[in-house]
């Protein structure tokens, strides 16, 4: 363990997603590292299609679970709206993760509401933070055959950020334990979503 200050985490998506679950493995990941760890999380909102949004803080002097505007080192987002909505919170020098596959909420359908177009999404983003890398989930479900993926690609994607403070070892060992009857699927998807993110880094 590196003699860390602070690394402040922000994630976000819709309920459904697997956003709590991500989290909690991220904080455990952390703990078994030897950080300290503070997080938070806004689930009220977390029935399907509901914004979610979560926090984990690691280092040696973490006190406040919450991270202010501009104050994220990296965003890790399951769903390109939300990322456009949260990027606020993320460190002009930080990084982004988005997923690209839009969760369109019912209330679009019935107010007749036009989802935006990823790229615009997208290119919003990048106003607040020029380091935004993708992953494509609907891929990703179609090639592992499993719907529940999304949030193991998205830490396999984070195991490869420069400099993570957190090693991609360590969080595929607390992947394995929180899934001890699912070990295959979620190693694959873990490495899927490695191999995303090395894509874009070379």
């Amino acid at each position: 363990m590196s003699d860390l200050k602070e690394y402040n985490i922000y994630v976000c998506g819709v309920g459904g997603q697997g956003i709590l679950t991500l989290t909690d493995i991220l904080g455990e990941a952390g703990l078994k590292t030897g950080y300290k760890v503070r997080g938070s999380e806004t689930h009220g909102m977390a029935q399907r299609g509901g914004s979610v949004v979560a926090t984990v803080k690691y280092g040696t002097n973490v006190h406040s679970p919450l991270v202010p505007e501009k104050g994220a080192d990296i965003l890790i987002s399951l769903e390109p709206a939300e990322t456009l909505r949260s990027a606020n919170y993320v460190k002009e020098d930080g990084l982004i993760i988005t997923g690209t596959f839009p969760f369109i909420p019912p209330s679009n359908t019935y107010k007749r509401e036009k989802y935006p177009e990823i790229d615009q999404l997208l290119e919003k983003s990048r106003l607040f933070c020029s380091n935004v890398y993708t992953l494509d989930f609907a891929k990703a479900i179609a090639d592992l055959g499993s719907v529940i993926v999304a949030n193991v690609v998205a830490l396999g994607a984070i195991s490869m950020v420069p400099n993570f403070p957190v090693t991609e070892e360590v969080i595929r060992k607390t992947i394995i334990a929180r899934w001890p009857k699912f070990v295959e699927l979620n190693l694959k998807a873990f490495e899927y979503g490695q191999n995303m993110i090395k894509e874009q880094l070379n």
